[in-house]
């Protein structure tokens, strides 16, 4: 059987039983969608806007706290390290 086309989930977003899945629906636009047969469709996996912060977040968190008591350690310098690896453009992460 032909899939039906491609659907761009979010990777960290959980679907329970009911199915229900946070999609990419255009460039900038996400949200919720019941799709029963998710087999029927190929899928493709992303992060969502909400979760790529979260993410960030807890990158910078935990960053910090693995470098906390190294000598020469300065948590702002750490943070904007992370901060432009990360780039201005939250696209080329997607």
């Amino acid at each position: 059987m032909a899939r039906k086309g491609l659907v761009v989930i979010c990777a960290w977003c959980k679907s329970d039983e009911t199915m229900t899945f946070k999609i990419k629906r255009s460039e900038t636009v996400w949200g919720f969608m019941r799709i029963p047969n998710i087999n029927d469709y190929q899928v493709s996996h992303s992060v969502c806007p909400e979760c790529l912060a979260k993410l960030k977040k807890e990158t910078l968190e935990t960053t910090a706290r693995a470098k906390e008591g190294q000598r020469g350690y300065s948590p702002i310098d750490t943070k904007w390290s992370i901060l432009r690896s990360w780039g201005d453009d939250d696209r080329g992460c997607l």
